[in-house]
């Protein structure tokens, strides 16, 4: 007949710091992905102000080009090209603001990404001390069988040596 396994009285704590875990897994890799979309758009920005400012140096070269062409009024060319620039350096500026806020924002990303990854090396911490203790609790539990079945070894080696001790005495009484 097999014996029952004792059960680990501490296992609903361990399935907790298991849960622990995965939601702490969980966090790392949402916070990663907010990062990597953060970054992500933070690069779209820069991008598009990179844009502008060829948008700026066109212009420039264009209006350059005009000058001294016969027949170019010059004066009205002047006053638009003065017009983009300042539409386009409004822009620019506008940009930069919103690259600042851009990357305070990822690096609040980062800072989130940050704490999830200690949070889960804290709940991986705790779960291998649960899981230590479990381990050692299985030795224990081994080492305590071994010795009842030494001592049952031992009663039960002892019973028949008993026995074959009385079984020997009535043969030496009879014969």
């Amino acid at each position: 007949m097999a014996k029952k396994k004792p059960h680990y009285r501490l296992q609903p704590v361990l399935e907790q710091r298991q849960r622990r875990r995965d939601e702490a897994q969980r966090q790392v890799a949402a916070a990663e992905q907010a990062l990597e979309q953060q970054m992500r758009r933070l690069a779209e920005m820069m991008e598009c102000k990179r844009q502008l400012v060829l948008k700026k140096d066109e212009l420039r070269q264009e209006f350059e080009s005009l000058i001294g062409r016969p027949g170019v009024a010059l004066a009205e060319e002047s006053v638009r090209y003065d017009r983009y620039q300042t539409v386009i350096d409004e822009k620019v500026r506008e940009m930069d603001g919103a690259i600042g806020r851009q990357r305070v924002t990822v690096r609040q990303a980062e800072s989130a990404l940050e704490r999830a990854k200690a949070a889960l090396l804290e709940a991986i911490t705790e779960l291998r001390a649960m899981e230590k203790h479990k381990e050692n609790w299985e030795a224990e539990v081994r080492r305590e069988e071994r010795e009842r079945e030494q001592e049952q070894q031992e009663e039960l080696g002892q019973t028949m040596w008993l026995q074959q001790r009385q079984q020997a005495r009535r043969r030496a009484q009879r014969g």
